[in-house]
């Protein structure tokens, strides 16, 4: 039998994580993530990957599952599910309701099935076991799949070994070790933080690098992190109670997040600790600690907000201390950077990694992935979940330091699908695959040849003509009326460029011509006029009204 595993994001690419298992009679998705627009995507807030390889298989598509809520592993599922409305989704109980509580912003209701540890879920010719395991996001697993005819994979999303986590899940040595045993027959691992020597370090490590913070502040602290972060932010809880700090929570998601880990058991917080936002102003700086959303430097995000003194209650204080809990996303820095000089300006301290040992990564380090592979002996290892530096780096050093052969190492990419007959590694399709946009503000999914019109509006502007015409004639009865966006004409060239139209026309035409026509005619003239004359290349949009 042949079981096959299609790549449709997260493979060549760090987000937007999607990944598509299948035999001929059944499938089912794994994680549907999305990334995060840059600076080069106007407009554009989320990328989420394209799902038109589905409709080759929906006959026998049956489910997603999550293998954690992150936003790269989870977050394009309502625009998955307003495509494929009954599929359900497969999730623990604690990424069900980060899942969940998204989709409700979407009014969807999905079908849910619930996974609980080592419990055989059978979606056709698979049984899927979830295994929890230590990550920066509680109710993180990794997927333990068996088909049919005996193939076998670990799908490892992203994961850290760490044997000594504050309130997260252990690594699962045990569990691990145990499927190694039995004879793996493909790894498909988290490649992330490859390209980091040593091991990844535990969250007292973080811990430790706070408290010496929490001891050496003297005026308020501002904290910020990931907001799924809830293990981080037990670690603060903790810290302000011990040093005595009331703690004021501000921005939405964080809200959220500790609410959902505090229902689900993940978070244990004391209600007196907790304080009102109003009591930043009776109580001394010393005795305040702020948890914020802004890590990334969102514009609006709380801390942003207050940095710019666009905040209703918060002003920054000569001697607050604001600490950053969390790497950089490449694209950020500048909105970081800019929120760190207006609290340097206040005469604020900030606090970062660079500082600190204050954040430890989720991802597993080079140490880690060996270890893995050591504990797994799989037969093929195909690195996922990275650029391909880290693809390559994975693989090298499961050649050299675990002693695989080049062979058993598989580099593949997004929009591939890789074949397996029989548990041997037989094939390579291409399939189907692409990025969407969204424009989160108006709700548009925008194809990559609109976001390329978008691009272009946007570095070369926009033009606008109106045109009177008289359809029965074939002239046009006056000049244009023309407008721009993105870049200005003065009145003179605004009038030189409406009369090269009508006398570009009435030189040209010379049969009638549909609205259709016209507009391919002024099209064609104003590309040229603007070419010659300024070098742009402005979007064009061309109306005809018909005069009697």
């Amino acid at each position: 039998m042949k079981v096959s595993v299609a790549f449709l994001g997260g493979v060549g690419d760090i987000g937007m994580n999607f990944y598509v298992y299948e035999t001929e009679n059944s499938a089912f998705i794994v994680d549907c993530g999305v990334k995060f627009a840059g600076g080069t995507e106007p407009g554009i807030d989320l990328i989420i990957p394209d799902f038109s390889y589905l409709a080759h298989i929906k006959h026998k598509l049956q489910c997603v599952l999550i293998t954690h809520g992150h936003e790269d592993h989870g977050g394009a599922v309502p625009f998955l599910l307003q495509e494929y409305p009954h599929l359900p989704i497969v999730a623990d109980r604690y990424t069900m309701g980060l899942v969940c509580r998204k989709l409700k912003e979407y009014a969807i209701s999905p079908e849910k099935i619930y996974a609980s540890p080592m419990e055989n879920i059978v979606i056709g010719d698979f049984t899927v076991n979830f295994i929890p395991i230590s990550h920066s996001v509680h109710g993180t697993n990794v997927l333990y799949i068996e088909a049919v005819d005996g193939f076998t994979a670990l799908h490892m999303s992203d994961y850290k070994i760490d044997f000594a986590p504050i309130t997260s899940e252990p690594f699962p040595l045990s569990q691990i070790a145990a499927i190694g045993k039995k004879g793996l027959s493909c790894l498909f691992a988290d490649s992330t933080s490859c390209t980091s020597q040593g091991f990844t370090q535990g969250e007292l490590y973080a811990a430790k690098g706070l408290e010496e913070v929490f001891q050496k502040a003297d005026g308020r602290i501002f904290f910020t992190a990931f907001s799924s972060n809830a293990e981080r932010l037990q670690t603060v809880f903790d810290l302000a109670e011990k040093y005595g700090r009331a703690v004021i929570t501000e921005g939405s998601s964080i809200t959220r997040n500790i609410e959902h880990a505090r229902a689900m058991g993940r978070l244990k917080i004391n209600d007196k600790n907790i304080a009102k936002r109003k009591s930043i102003n009776i109580l001394p700086d010393h005795k305040i600690c702020v948890i914020a959303t802004g890590s990334q430097g969102e514009k609006e995000s709380v801390l942003s907000k207050i940095s710019q003194n666009d905040y209703s209650t918060f002003t920054l204080h000569k001697n607050d201390t604001v600490i950053f809990s969390s790497r950089v996303i490449p694209g950020n820095e500048r909105s970081v950077i800019s929120i760190m000089n207006r609290v340097a300006k206040a005469g604020g301290t900030c606090v970062t990694v660079d500082d600190k040992n204050i954040h430890v990564s989720g991802h597993p380090s080079a140490g880690d992935a060996a270890m893995l592979i050591k504990l797994t002996c799989p037969n093929y290892l195909v690195p996922i979940h990275g650029e391909y530096i880290h693809l390559n780096k994975h693989k090298e050093i499961a050649v050299k330091d675990c002693l695989m052969d080049e062979s058993q190492v598989i580099i593949s990419s997004s929009g591939e699908k890789l074949i397996f007959t029989d548990g041997v590694f037989t094939d390579r399709e291409e399939v189907p695959w692409g990025k969407r946009f969204v424009d989160t503000k108006g709700n548009f999914i925008l194809t990559k040849e609109e976001l390329k019109l978008r691009k272009r509006m946007a570095s070369e502007g926009a033009v606008f003509i109106c045109a009177f015409i008289d359809l029965i004639q074939g002239v046009m009865t006056s000049a244009p009326v023309t407008a721009s966006a993105g870049f200005e004409m003065d009145t003179h060239k605004v009038g030189e460029f409406s009369h090269y139209l009508l006398n570009e026309s009435q030189n040209a035409v010379f049969e009638r011509f549909s609205h259709e026509g016209w507009q391919e005619v002024l099209t064609k003239f104003t590309k040229r006029y603007f070419k010659k004359t300024t070098g742009r290349r402005p979007i064009i949009t061309v109306t005809v009204q018909e005069m009697q």
